[in-house]
């Protein structure tokens, strides 16, 4: 008798659809036809797709300890400890993404737990990440049909893929010469409107006061980002900075990428005017962090 598992199927579900907000592949789209391809998105492909079929081991369910089937489902494991394994060169960005649609299940359901969704390191090197977290079995259905609702919200939205394209080429281009400043490209719901938001830790104030208008905000609606390293070009650009979110569904947003990159650009022009400047370093010290949406575990 095949063991009906509703969680993982979800899970499953919803790991499909992430691959394909993040320009990867649920194994249905063949490889030409990929417009957005992300380092994120194929780390979310690699995970649940192997060999043209959903991957077994990347998420597992068991039953905890002590615990009894059903009578009235006895072919049914409901609640559980759940482990979510990733791979590829994105999973501390795709960790973070999946940890945030979790904890706001359970934020939204009322679930409470001994053991909560987290993300812990794997691998030898470090650069892995799994999630884990324990279902109580009351709980599960509702869980489950709560993340099926994310994933069929999220693959009903075609403007993702770009979206987060769009994010994580200025990313690791324009905004990874800003000493200091931290990028996540980042999938948000507003209501029923999930979209990617570009999160910039470290804005320089003179960026910040082109872009806040176009927010239709004011310098002081942004929360100083703390001390950020210069990264030894405290001469190019300004210390400290705020934390802005552009969200990549705005109408202004290509503006404001646009106004990103110029700003990039006038302070590399500025220095190369400096005898002995440090524009001689730009290519050669990897500016920011992160693939695909920023650095971070």
């Amino acid at each position: 008798m095949a063991v009906k598992m509703p969680i993982k199927d979800a899970l499953e579900n919803l790991m499909k659809a992430l691959a394909i907000a993040h320009g990867g592949n649920d194994g249905t789209i063949a490889p030409q036809r990929l417009e957005y391809h992300t380092k994120i998105g194929d780390t979310f492909s690699r995970s649940i797709i192997r060999g043209g079929s959903v991957n077994q081991e990347c998420i597992t369910v068991t039953r905890r300890m002590g615990a009894k089937p059903s009578a009235a489902q006895p072919d049914v494991i409901l609640g559980g400890d759940i482990i979510m394994r990733l791979e590829g060169d994105a999973q501390p960005e795709a960790a973070r993404t999946l940890n945030s649609i979790l904890k706001d299940a359970y934020k939204e359901l009322g679930i409470s737990s001994a053991h909560p969704p987290s993300r812990r390191v794997a691998g030898a090197d470090g650069l892995g990440r799994m999630l884990t977290f324990s279902l109580p079995d009351d709980s599960a259905l509702a869980f489950a049909e709560y993340i099926n609702g994310v994933a069929e919200k999220v693959r009903s939205n075609p403007a993702l893929p770009a979206q987060c394209f769009a994010g994580t080429s200025l990313s690791l281009g324009e905004v990874n010469k800003i000493p200091g400043a931290k990028p996540f490209v980042l999938l948000s719901s507003k209501g029923e409107d999930w979209h990617f938001n570009l999160r910039i830790e470290g804005v320089p104030m003179p960026l910040a006061a082109r872009l806040a208008p176009q927010l239709g905000k004011k310098l002081t609606d942004f929360e100083p980002s703390g001390k950020v390293s210069s990264r030894d070009r405290a001469d190019m650009y300004d210390n400290g900075g705020v934390t802005m979110e552009i969200p990549l569904n705005h109408p202004d947003s290509s503006q404001m990428m646009t106004e990103i990159a110029r700003y990039t650009s006038e302070k590399t022009r500025a220095a190369k005017k400096t005898p002995g400047g440090p524009e001689s370093r730009i290519n050669r010290t990897g500016w920011g962090a992160g693939l695909g949406g920023g650095g971070g575990s």
